[in-house]
């Protein structure tokens, strides 16, 4: 397959171009991974009912691409991703950013067919990226030529870090994850 770009936004995928990313990642990616956690609004709950039909595991963990839990687990809801779960996915919000609770399940992953991460995103710091072969970046920029203002090639991820005091806060005025311990992120 070669070698994998990094592809980091740098800027919100939305609309057109969040949409244009869910149908390039048809037929090169088998599942989408959303995050669940202790609340989710009705809102939320009716986008999980539809999603529904293409569960294929719902497990707890510490971690899933992009995010390493400091402790404590949630729910990560695994899904066949099909056209029709592409279009709940796209008609549900209008950015990737957008995934964030307690509207919605958070960081929405789409994810190869050999488990390799195609798109992560880490919604509550409206952080992302993409990993692509050559091809498919060439391809993509090809089919959305406004993507190249959104991303920065080459650019890795900072290290592990803490969670922002936000989300600390944040969580800790409703229900806290099994433990109440705050978040990780980027590996």
């Amino acid at each position: 397959m070669g070698g994998i770009v990094r592809l980091n936004f740098i800027k919100e995928p939305r609309g057109r171009i969040y949409r244009g990313l869910l149908d390039f990642a048809l037929g090169k990616c088998e599942t989408a991974l959303l995050v669940l956690g202790p609340f989710l609004t009705a809102r939320g709950q009716t986008v999980l009912a539809q999603l529904e039909p293409f569960l294929k595991q719902k497990a707890e963990s510490s971690e899933w691409p992009g995010t390493q839990l400091l402790g404590g687990t949630a729910w990560v809801l695994r899904y066949h991703f099909t056209s029709e779960c592409a279009e709940i996915l796209k008609r549900a919000v209008s950015g990737l950013y957008r995934w964030l609770q307690p509207d919605f399940p958070e960081d929405l992953c789409l994810l190869r067919t050999d488990g390799r991460p195609w798109l992560v995103s880490i919604a509550h710091e409206r952080d992302g990226y993409l990993d692509l072969t050559s091809e498919e970046k060439t391809h993509l920029f090809e089919a959305f030529p406004r993507l190249k203002a959104l991303v920065r090639a080459g650019f890795q991820p900072p290290p592990l870090r803490a969670a922002s005091h936000w989300r600390q806060r944040r969580h800790s005025r409703r229900a806290s994850y099994r433990d109440g311990s705050g978040w990780s992120r980027r590996r």
